[in-house]
């Protein structure tokens, strides 16, 4: 998506609206039937993709730390890795 198309983030936004939507609706028959599996499962879940964010998170901003950590070194050898993927992909 770019920028400068907000017709495309509409349609998007849209979608993810339905999904939710749809989610909800799916998950509301659980919560009247066994309210203490439901709330089992939604705590599993919250549990999985807030780990999954953070962890996320936390390993793009350990990146450029690491990389001052690590020195010029790792600066040499990630260009040398690119170079020689630049050159694989020419031929």
């Amino acid at each position: 998506m770019e920028a400068g198309r907000p017709e495309a983030k509409r349609g998007f936004g849209r979608g993810m609206l339905i999904v939710g939507i749809l989610g909800l609706a799916t998950s509301f028959p659980a919560l009247m039937g066994k309210p203490e599996m439901f709330y089992r499962s939604y705590l599993l879940a919250f549990v999985f993709w807030n780990g999954l964010a953070v962890g996320s998170l936390a390993s793009a901003t350990s990146a450029p730390t690491a990389l001052i950590a690590c020195g010029i070194g790792l600066v040499v050898v990630s260009a040398a890795f690119l170079a020689f993927g630049k050159g694989v992909r020419a031929m």
